[in-house]
């Protein structure tokens, strides 16, 4: 009975994959840093597989945002020039862009995986801009003895300062957290 599920599975999130999406940055507000990119579905597809970026699809990449598509986590694709970005070279093939052949036989590889295809692709954001107002402080005072003038003082700071990506690909390599 396993077989047929998967079979089924197979099926079902392979034709649902076909369709070519649009993807867009998440949340992307002015104390943001790093947001993933989400499909827009307000069409007929709204059950396709989340981590996957069919051939031919459309990236938006608006003013002051890098956009990286990965794929099984290393990077193999990015731009920071606004507009529109058409996947060329993915690993979900789509039979929208005259891939049938390996459509099909990308949906006979997913039964061999319960259904689901093993592959994942993933599109992230980058805010290029300044992001600025970011409060720091100290909760408690900090205990520190002045030798000079032979006193124990007891110190607070706050204030706020700003930050700004320069090297996106090396801040998603150092930084960024790959869970």
């Amino acid at each position: 009975m396993g077989i047929i599920k998967a079979i089924g599975t197979a099926i079902g999130g392979s034709l649902a994959d076909q369709w070519l999406e649009v993807i867009e940055a998440g949340e992307m507000g002015d104390q943001t840093v790093f947001t993933n990119g989400v499909k827009i579905r307000k069409g007929s597809n709204t059950k396709g597989t989340a981590d996957t970026v069919s051939n031919g699809s459309v990236i938006h990449v608006y003013p002051n945002q890098f956009m990286m598509l990965l794929d099984g986590g290393k990077v193999v694709d990015y731009t920071a020039e606004e507009g529109y970005y058409t996947i060329d070279h993915s690993a979900m093939p789509s039979m929208f862009n005259g891939q049938f052949g390996e459509a099909l036989k990308e949906s006979f590889n997913r039964i061999r995986f319960g259904g689901i295809t093993p592959t994942a692709q993933k599109v992230y954001y980058v805010n290029l801009q300044e992001i600025k107002g970011i409060k720091f402080g100290t909760r408690n005072p900090v205990n520190y003895f002045d030798n000079f003038y032979n006193a124990e003082l007891f110190l607070r700071a706050h204030g706020t300062y700003s930050i700004k990506v320069t090297d996106p690909l090396k801040f998603y390599g150092e930084v960024i957290p790959k869970n």
